[in-house]
């Protein structure tokens, strides 16, 4: 919560709401499960959840507090830029690296392995954290190289790229893109660190409850009725849980704020097309 790089609207990850709806999910003892696994089948539904009626309010508050953390933090818009450049950075000290320049890190490290592009071990990944990335980027401000330079005086000062959404429609966005990164590059920036196309696929473990997709085990089960319950899956008791089955759609591009007139001028044209069109 220290970091100079979290989101300006950053809030709890564990309000109450969650809270209790997870202090519910708590209730469903074992005790209790041998009422529901005899109307399933073992061999299809092996380590599947399942639950009573009564839990799956608290299933379906949890599933959305986890839709929404992603939405309004993970891809938070601050928080994309601050990655974009922070992948940028390793990119270029690693492009150094193999090109046989001198990139400064701390030797004899886990960090260094992974500069070398070698093998890490597990212990050599117990011992990575956040601060390694922090340290050798404060030390990197002082490069050489003019890009690895820059890009990290961007990141500990705080002074992010610009990040907007590709939202138009698919036949423009080519045009539009391959616009947005001339203009990038003939402002003195290499596209090649300095225009980022990010998309929801790039965060890591983003994934969204989808029964189409996963196998009966992931799924989850809840007890539907009281008078003659059966047990069925969750989506298709929950109009709810079905609506969080469509994956977040995130598609931004991420460039310096020195080309952002340039670059919004030409999105705002591209919409004034669209609409000119319609």
């Amino acid at each position: 919560m220290s970091s100079t790089i979290r989101p300006d609207n950053l809030k709890a990850a564990l309000d109450a709401k969650v809270a209790a709806a997870m202090a519910q999910l708590g209730e469903l003892r074992e005790s209790e499960q041998p009422r529901i696994t005899p109307h399933l089948n073992p061999r299809e539904l092996v380590r599947a959840f399942m639950l009573y009626a009564r839990g799956i309010y608290a299933v379906e508050e949890y599933l959305q507090a986890r839709y929404y953390m992603f939405r309004q933090v993970y891809f938070h818009r601050t928080l994309r830029s601050a990655e974009a450049i922070l992948r940028s950075i390793i990119r270029r000290a690693l492009h150094l690296l193999d090109h046989d320049q001198e990139v400064w890190h701390a030797t004899g490290t886990a960090f260094e392995k992974i500069l070398r592009r070698e093998t890490l071990t597990i212990g050599d990944h117990m011992q990575i954290d956040d601060s390694d990335f922090i340290f050798h980027v404060k030390q990197w401000q002082s490069s050489s190289d003019p890009i690895l330079r820059d890009l990290s005086r961007r990141f500990i000062s705080r002074r992010l790229f610009k990040a907007i959404d590709v939202d138009m429609q698919p036949e423009q966005q080519a045009e539009f893109l391959a616009g947005a990164r001339q203009k990038v590059e003939r402002a003195g920036f290499d596209p090649e660190y300095y225009f980022i196309e990010d998309r929801a696929s790039d965060v890591p473990y983003y994934s969204y409850y989808h029964t189409a997709k996963s196998e009966p085990k992931s799924h989850i089960y809840v007890e539907s009725g009281y008078a003659s319950p059966e047990i069925r899956e969750i989506s298709e008791v929950s109009n709810v849980v079905k609506g969080l089955q469509h994956a977040y759609e995130l598609h931004r591009i991420c460039f310096p704020p020195e080309v952002k007139t340039e670059v919004y001028e030409l999105y705002h044209r591209g919409s004034r097309k669209e609409a000119h069109s319609a």
